[in-house]
């Protein structure tokens, strides 16, 4: 093999490195904004669960400010006719985790939007603390989230409300597609 030879192989894998770098770095921001979502969506369908179980209402609170998601279902009624030290389970035990999702830096809650009654639906952009509650059956009043990212990956949530089950809506175009 020549100097030439060689000098040509190295230009070749610098060419295509090179094409190589922008595109994997593109499919690493894609996961990153799909799991981000799916983190939402776990959450909400976790409330919705727990709410369920329990047989008591939980409420998710939104802060599209910080872009972060919470719950923290209410502890599941105990036995009322014993004293707690006869119960079954310790209180400790009884009391349920809080949850949380924190969206990352390039990801932020862009809108949501609560169903009200009768009138559709209405917008709370940048509200403080949305709350949407799900009911001892699993319903909840409905919502809709919309997620996006500085990158341009966009996907919308959707809480139904007959049912409370927890859909995500991709309805943006990848910066790549064709």
């Amino acid at each position: 093999m020549t100097l030439i030879e060689m000098i040509v192989i190295v230009i070749i894998m610098a060419v295509v490195s090179s094409a190589a770098v922008p595109a994997y770095s593109r499919v690493v921001q894609r996961v990153a904004f799909r799991q981000a979502v799916t983190d939402v969506a776990d959450l909400l369908a976790w409330s919705r669960y727990q709410a369920s179980a329990s047989g008591a209402s939980v409420a998710v609170h939104i802060d599209a400010q910080r872009d972060e998601l919470s719950c923290e279902p209410a502890a599941p009624p105990g036995d009322l006719d014993l004293p707690v030290e006869l119960s079954t389970g310790s209180a400790d035990a009884r009391q349920p985790s809080v949850r949380r999702v924190r969206l990352p830096e390039d990801v932020r809650i862009l809108e949501v939007r609560k169903a009200s009654e009768g009138s559709g639906t209405a917008d709370t952009p940048g509200k403080v603390d949305t709350l949407v509650t799900f009911e001892d059956d699993g319903s909840c009043e409905g919502a809709a989230i919309q997620i996006v990212s500085r990158h341009g990956y966009n996907a919308d949530l959707e809480v139904t409300a007959a049912t409370g089950r927890v859909f995500i809506l991709p309805n943006g175009v990848q910066p790549d597609a064709p």
